[in-house]
C-alpha cells in the first residue's frame, strides 16, 4: 500500500469515525430530551398534589366545626406538619384514583372539593 493511499484510507476512516460519534451524541441528546420531560412532567405532579394537599389541609383546619375530615379522625392534637402529611396522602391517593378512604370528605365544602 502507498503512502497515498494510506492517507486516502485514514482520511476515510476517521469520516466513519465522525458518523459514529456524532450519531452516538445524536442518541445521546434524544434521551437527555426525554429524561428531562420526564422530570418535567414528575416535578409537575408533584405541584399540584402539593396544591390539591395545601387546599384540602386549609378545608380541615379552617373551620372549627366538629364536621371536618380533622375533627372527624381526632387528629385536632396533630402538628401542623403531620396535618399536611395526612393531607398529602390524600391528594396522591385521590389523584391516582387508588381512594383507600382512610380519610374522606365530611362536609360539603370537602365533598364539593373532591368532585373538583
Amino acid at each position: 500500500m502507498c503512502i497515498r493511499d494510506r492517507i486516502r484510507y485514514a482520511k476515510l476512516s476517521s469520516q466513519r469515525q465522525g458518523v459514529l460519534i456524532s450519531s452516538f451524541f445524536v442518541g445521546t441528546m434524544q434521551f437527555h430530551s426525554y429524561s428531562l420531560k420526564l422530570i418535567e412532567c414528575a416535578c409537575s405532579l408533584l405541584v399540584w398534589t402539593h396544591f390539591a394537599a395545601c387546599f384540602w389541609y386549609f378545608l380541615g383546619s379552617s373551620s372549627d366545626s366538629p364536621k371536618n375530615w380533622v375533627a372527624s379522625f381526632s387528629y385536632q392534637n396533630e402538628s401542623g406538619i403531620r396535618l399536611y402529611l395526612y393531607s398529602f396522602y390524600w391528594a396522591v391517593v385521590s389523584l391516582t384514583t387508588a381512594g383507600y378512604g382512610d380519610i374522606r370528605a365530611t362536609n360539603t365544602s370537602e365533598w364539593f372539593t373532591c368532585i373538583v
